[in-house]
């Protein structure tokens, strides 16, 4: 939503609807145990303004399976789903007295994975091996509408992208309080380009992690690791251009995978009336992608997907006090200095990742009553690679309370930014919001 400063007479409330509806079951027969799971979403948007409209409708579906065999443990799982997407861009004139459309786009994808993993653990030692595979295809039909209003021929982009995966892990109990990890990931990704360009890129990744924990006390545990991973461009990324105000992101065919690494420790301390947990990490991530800023002006800002380098130095801190049966306080907070470490950004800090962020919450029960409220504070942060555009702090206050009318059903009511609270979304370059003050009520049954 447009900030009530730059708001025209083009700017419409912003509303959605939508209708969701899920289904489980589970049983089995001794040590073989199954659920199966699929779910439906459909829903209907406009983004703001009378020409700006939106909508998708998903279903899936899932199941899972485990047992025993051959000393151990094994679980198998699959999924699979379809999703339809359509939206309309826009640009407004000056003074967002009217607007005019640019794009329609319709984007259909489907796809679906399967894994399974064994684990077997003997006196000392645990290990585990896992296999996965996932599947995606997608097609992208997009028009663009000239100033004069002409609607150019439909294109179309049909892309699919596969991986399998290869997973082990060791974990061996080398005393009473020394606990050592060692594992690996192997994966084979794929993407191909049907139409038009009719490309195949393949890539193979090997990611190995390591760590240690130590008991130091039965109160007190100490984890050391070193960790590392992986991400393939998405095909949204690597094809898919989009507007957001007047800001345009192109897509980029050329997009190489993100591959991060770096070591991680936390130390944790339970007693019967508290916890507290802390983490701290380092992370360097190669070939980081990013929205890089090509031309910026008060009109209009054009944007490229790239790669680049960054790491971040980061800790977060939790903590959980159980005043009493009836009473928990709870505090957790992410301090993270995200930046970029190579090329012309070098030294400037990653969009939309606040230094500090965190949130105190307390709740609580008294006989059929229950309740909560929870206070949520956002750091600043820059909505750009240049660091040039601010999204302000912000603090919101979030409440629920809720009465058990028996030991199977429950009324509750609910608010989010109780205090209608502007919060900043982005710069397009105008100033956007995120949403109200938000109420919501219902039931809830158990059976």
């Amino acid at each position: 939503m447009v900030a009530p400063e730059s708001r025209g007479p083009v700017d419409v409330k912003a509303d959605s609807r939508a209708g969701s509806a899920l289904a489980w079951a589970g049983g089995g027969r001794g040590l073989l145990q199954g659920t199966a799971r699929g779910g439906y979403f459909d829903e209907d948007r406009n983004n703001g303004t009378p020409a700006q409209v939106n909508a998708t409708v998903t279903r899936w579906g899932g199941g899972t399976a485990h047992g025993n065999a051959g000393g151990g443990i094994w679980e198998a799982r699959a999924d699979v789903s379809s999703t339809s997407y359509r939206q309309t861009f826009s640009a407004a004139t000056i003074g967002r007295v009217s607007e005019r459309l640019t794009n329609l786009q319709w984007v259909g994808s489907n796809g679906g994975g399967a894994g399974a993993s064994w684990i077997r653990q003997a006196r000392r030692v645990e290990g585990l091996i896992a296999f996965t595979g996932r599947v995606a295809h997608a097609t992208l039909d997009e028009a663009s509408i000239a100033i004069t209003g002409v609607q150019s021929p439909i294109t179309r982009t049909r892309a699919s992208q596969r991986g399998d995966g290869v997973i082990g892990q060791v974990r061996f109990a080398a005393t009473p309080r020394v606990t050592l990890e060692a594992g690996a990931r192997v994966d084979y990704w794929r993407l191909r380009n049907i139409a038009p360009a009719g490309s195949l890129t393949k890539t193979t990744f090997v990611e190995p992690r390591v760590g240690a924990t130590f008991a130091l006390t039965p109160e007190r545990t100490l984890r050391v690791s070193w960790l590392s991973g992986f991400r393939t461009p998405t095909m949204n990324e690597l094809y898919r251009s989009f507007r957001v105000g007047n800001t345009t992101t192109q897509a980029n065919a050329h997009l190489e995978a993100e591959e991060s690494s770096g070591p991680e420790a936390a130390f944790t301390i339970r007693h019967d009336r508290w916890t507290a947990r802390a983490i701290v990490y380092a992370t360097w991530l190669n070939g980081a992608i990013y929205n890089r800023t090509l031309s910026s002006s008060a009109a209009a800002i054009l944007r490229e997907r790239t790669n680049g380098d960054a790491r971040t130095l980061g800790s977060e801190l939790e903590l959980e006090w159980r005043a009493g049966r009836a009473f928990t306080l709870t505090s957790a907070w992410a301090i993270n200095d995200a930046t970029f470490t190579s090329g012309e950004l070098a030294g400037k800090r990653v969009p939309q990742v606040p230094r500090a962020a965190g949130s105190i919450g307390l709740r609580g029960e008294a006989g059929s009553l229950s309740g909560g409220a929870t206070v949520r504070v956002i750091g600043a942060q820059f909505d750009d690679d240049r660091n040039e555009l601010l999204l302000g702090r912000a603090a919101l206050l979030d409440g629920r309370a809720g009465w058990r009318w028996s030991r199977r059903l429950e009324m509750f009511t609910a608010v989010e930014n109780a205090f209608d609270r502007e919060v900043d979304t982005g710069r397009t370059p105008l100033r956007t919001i995120g949403a109200p003050r938000l109420w919501r009520a219902g039931l809830v049954l158990k059976f």
